[in-house]
């Protein structure tokens, strides 16, 4: 099973892509274009990620919108029926960097 990485080419979805190949975790990037192309507020895009197998956890970057929280959301409810069950979130206040973990069972 492998961990999906929205925003995919960014700065720290890059970082842990490393990590994970290093680690040999399989792992799918998300960028907003390309094969893999994935976007929060295009539906239709959700499912592109998943065509590469199966994936255990999502590491969110939030969407540069001025209102992010109803576009993760919907994604959330479609890889939780898709049968991902870990979720990172990354999050800044100020110059910090945090991470906010989930799991659902």
């Amino acid at each position: 099973m492998a961990v999906l990485l929205t925003g995919g080419t960014g700065k720290t979805a890059t970082c842990i892509a490393d990590f994970l190949k290093d680690a040999k975790i399989p792992r799918v990037s998300a960028p907003c274009k390309g094969e893999t192309k994935f976007d929060y507020t295009d539906s239709s895009t959700y499912d592109n990620p998943f065509k590469h197998g199966s994936i255990s956890a999502v590491y969110l970057v939030a969407p540069g919108v001025p209102d992010p929280v109803p576009p993760m959301n919907d994604f959330i409810d479609f890889a939780v029926k898709k049968g991902v069950k870990r979720f990172v979130q990354e999050f800044q206040q100020r110059n910090l960097y945090f991470l906010l973990f989930c799991w659902t069972d």
